[in-house]
């Protein structure tokens, strides 16, 4: 969108995570400084760049601009989790056509987003985004993430989120 391009958001790539046989022991091999994230199902990997026009103060990125970030990276979770949940009604037996999680009658919004900013992000930097499956409760979908250096060694904030799926002809 908007924010893409030379000076702004100019690399934004979205990976979703494979999960693998061996997921445990993998996850602790590659695991981020956050020991409480091991405990949670990665969903997506966003690798970005940020440019240098999305400033707050003097060559560090806006909170607005992190936020947006976080939000982003845990939309493109929602989407992941919900063609896992589509793959598996494709393949149950059970499924109804009353079903309130029906995906396809469905949009996921956020209702809270809450960020701890735990280190400052400079212009120009390099970063992933992790975001972690916490929990579903029916309609709410908890999320997790951090925004981190390459390397894994900086975590520059952590971020919490609610979202909501909510019935289309309700919108």
């Amino acid at each position: 969108g908007a924010l893409l391009g030379e000076g702004l958001i100019e690399r934004y790539n979205v990976y979703r995570r494979v999960n693998l046989e061996n997921e445990a022991q993998h996850r602790q091999q590659q695991s981020s400084p956050i020991s409480s994230s091991l405990s949670k199902r990665e969903l997506t990997v966003v690798d970005l760049k940020l440019g240098n026009r999305l400033n707050g103060h003097a060559g560090i990125a806006h909170g607005g601009i992190i936020s947006l970030l976080f939000d982003e990276a845990m939309g493109w979770a929602c989407v992941c989790l919900n063609e896992e949940e589509d793959s598996l009604s494709l393949t149950s037996a059970t499924t109804t056509a009353n079903n309130n999680n029906n995906n396809t009658d469905n949009a996921v919004v956020t209702a809270n987003l809450t960020i701890d900013f735990r280190a400052p992000f400079f212009e120009g930097s390099e970063a992933v985004v992790r975001v972690y499956h916490d929990e579903t409760k029916g309609r709410k979908i908890y999320f997790s993430a951090t925004l981190e250096s390459l390397d894994g060694k900086v975590v520059f904030a952590e971020a919490k989120s609610l979202f909501i799926r909510v019935r289309l002809d309700r919108l």
